[in-house]
């Protein structure tokens, strides 16, 4: 499963998201993009944390989107079904 962070979810006002299947893969595209379009030649230590923090794999934006905890267990029989 991709491993996925945005700027903004590490409180940048940037509309970048670094996808890969490691959380090194991640991590590196986030070097390369701050140096790149920020430049930032390094990374302070506390954004650092804050971004491998923030790595999540790529499922956990439907379900936050959606506001389900559980994918799997969305059907509510007493209710409407969400729509996302």
């Amino acid at each position: 499963m991709s491993k996925v962070v945005k700027c903004r979810e590490v409180g940048v006002d940037c509309d970048f998201e670094a996808r890969g299947e490691t959380e090194q893969e991640v991590l590196q595209k986030c070097a390369e993009h701050a140096k790149n379009d920020h430049g930032m030649n390094e990374i302070p230590p506390e954004l650092a944390a804050k971004v491998k923090s923030a790595i999540h794999d790529e499922l956990r934006r439907l379900e936050d989107a959606c506001g389900f905890a559980d994918i799997g267990a969305t059907v509510n029989a007493t209710g409407p079904t969400p729509h996302c």
